[in-house]
């Protein structure tokens, strides 16, 4: 591809253009961060539960608050950091 046609266009053409290409790859970049998010949730639910299910049935319910709120907050800051991280 001949990258130097886009000099025939006008400051105004590209900059429309910047931006439309900007949001669209931010709409994909949320899409995927979203799906990954969840994918990442189901997972640490799973160890969560995994981690209760060990326990007795009389500890379990105050285990899943302690646990699930404590881990919940680990898990926001795990997946916030990655994700800024590998922010463009």
């Amino acid at each position: 591809m001949i990258y130097g046609i886009k000099n025939l266009l006008s400051n105004e053409e590209k900059d429309f253009y910047q931006e439309k290409f900007e949001k669209a790859l931010e709409d994909l970049l949320e899409k995927k961060n979203k799906e990954i998010k969840e994918e990442f949730e189901e997972i640490t639910n799973g160890l969560i539960l995994e981690k209760i299910d060990k326990e007795n049935l009389g500890n379990r319910h105050i285990l899943f608050k302690k646990e699930y709120f404590a881990l919940r907050g680990i898990f926001e800051d795990v997946f916030n950091d990655r994700i800024n991280k590998n922010r463009w």
